[in-house]
């Protein structure tokens, strides 16, 4: 019998309490399980897919790891902790062989592995009980996932499109599930970020095409895929990619979607409201864990304090007087070493029992999408990029704007996204930016297609293959 290897232990909890008295469940170790018991009926399906979810919840992939220690690479956050791991990407001083950058690679690998196995082996599987459109929802639900994933590690592990238009090495496309037999399926060179962004777009329309605009529970909603969410991401990738126009049309139809809002003030955070394109929904027991926003971005004792605000960003927001994005979003608290006038967000602000959401997609991105790919365009596809950012702009109780520029525009994404998501670096990059602003330590390394931007390969990854090429400088 062939057997798949399961990564994520939730997922075979899901097949265990799915699976009828009548199954015979064959367990060869702690997590291989069959794809005959894995996809034997509807339910346990439907609970391989839910699943996919609950692999996205490790810290080290969605839920705050990786996108926190982006910030530490640019200018949104000062590092005040005692993780070496951490200290080392402040400080710019990452080794190859950094277990935090490891975890990086390794849960965001697993996350696309388990979506292989669903992407590779439903289609064949017939039941009466299971009806096409739904198993092609399924199968949207893990490219979107498995896209997000690899979008994710090209950022981290990949100099940005603008270093080489794209030609410059990525991650290695790893499309076949594990089977105990095909190891040199896993054992292929770095793909280009071209050719890594093809496969991601691939899967997106895939997604856009199968998936439902909402389900009948409010929560699903928000926290499963759906043709909206894949369109946003699809829309966030072409402006990446510089095809502005195309980033401008997709942004513009999330934006006209009903099924999306612009929040009217600011409590929104872990309310799932239509402010929500797509988030990862925690909870006390199926929480964040440590080491994730909550952990990091909120003050001792209730948490770690490693992750405050920098001064350049408290400076940014109170260059205008009256933001609410600072007023009603930060706290003052105790930092990791004890000083307690440091600033943190209140953005995840359960520092107990770190069951704040993570927002991975909310509709302000795409209005700010848009506004850069028009205002990078030319163009006006839904509205200008001047009433765009004065639209963010009145809700955070500030005056419009007289005109805008591409300057204007990075400053309201940092101020709407800052510790959400890992923006900040990528924002700075592709648009030709320095990670860190005059005064703070290591700008002169910081600037686009430096080595030290990105992350390092893992050395136990290239251990485990050697086809695999190192980052330079590492």
């Amino acid at each position: 019998m062939k057997n798949i290897r399961i990564y994520n232990i939730m997922l075979l909890m899901a097949v265990v309490f799915f699976t009828s008295c009548e199954d015979q469940l064959e367990i060869r170790s702690e997590d291989d399980v069959s794809p005959e018991v894995a996809l034997g009926n509807p339910t346990t399906i439907e609970g391989l897919i839910l699943g996919l979810y609950s692999q996205a919840q490790s810290v080290d992939a969605f839920n705050g790891g990786p996108q926190t220690s982006t910030e530490f690479q640019a200018d949104n956050s000062v590092f005040f902790g005692s993780f070496p791991t951490l200290r080392a990407i402040y400080d710019y001083n990452t080794q190859a062989d950094n277990t935090t950058v490891n975890g990086y690679w390794f849960q965001n690998m697993d996350v696309i592995e388990a979506s292989n196995f669903v992407i590779n082996n439903l289609p064949s599987v017939e039941l009466d009980a299971l009806s096409e459109s739904t198993k092609n929802q399924y199968l949207g639900e893990a490219r979107f996932v498995r896209a997000l994933s690899m979008f994710n590690m090209s950022e981290y592990f990949g100099q940005p499109y603008q270093v080489a238009q794209g030609a410059s090495l990525s991650i290695p496309i790893v499309l076949d599930d594990f089977r105990g037999d095909n190891v040199e399926d896993f054992q292929g060179p770095r793909n280009t970020l071209n050719e890594v962004y093809e496969q991601i777009a691939t899967d997106l329309d895939f997604a856009i095409n199968n998936l439902p605009e909402s389900y009948a529970a409010n929560a699903d909603t928000r926290g499963r895929a759906t043709s909206g969410a894949a369109k946003a991401l699809l829309a966030r990738l072409e402006l990446y990619r510089e095809n502005n126009t195309e980033a401008a049309e997709l942004a513009t139809e999330v934006i006209n979607s009903s099924v999306y809002s612009l929040a009217p003030n600011y409590d929104f955070y872990n309310a799932l409201t239509s402010e929500d394109v797509f988030t990862i929904i925690n909870t006390a027991i199926d929480n964040q864990a440590t080491i994730g926003y909550s952990d990091l971005l909120n003050p001792t004792p209730e948490a770690r304090g490693d992750a405050p605000f920098s001064p350049n960003l408290i400076a940014a927001y109170l260059e205008e007087e009256g933001d609410l994005r600072y007023s009603e979003l930060t706290q003052v608290g105790a930092d990791a070493f004890g000083d307690t006038t440091a600033v943190f967000t209140t953005k995840f602000d359960d520092g107990a029992t770190l069951s704040d959401n993570a927002p991975i997609i909310r509709i302000t991105e795409l209005y700010l999408i848009r506004a850069e790919a028009n205002f990078k365009a030319d163009a006006s596809i839904g509205a200008t990029p001047l009433s765009d950012i004065n639209m963010l702009r009145s809700r955070a109780g500030l005056e419009p704007l007289a005109a805008v520029t591409i300057e204007d525009i990075v400053r309201e994404r940092r101020k709407e996204l800052a510790f959400e998501g890992g923006h900040r670096r990528s924002d700075l990059l592709r648009n030709g930016m320095s990670l860190r602003r005059p005064g703070q330590p290591n700008e002169d390394v910081s600037n686009l297609g430096d080595p030290l931007t990105i992350f390092p390969i893992p050395t136990r990854e290239i251990d485990l293959n050697p086809s695999l090429e190192q980052n330079d400088d590492y």
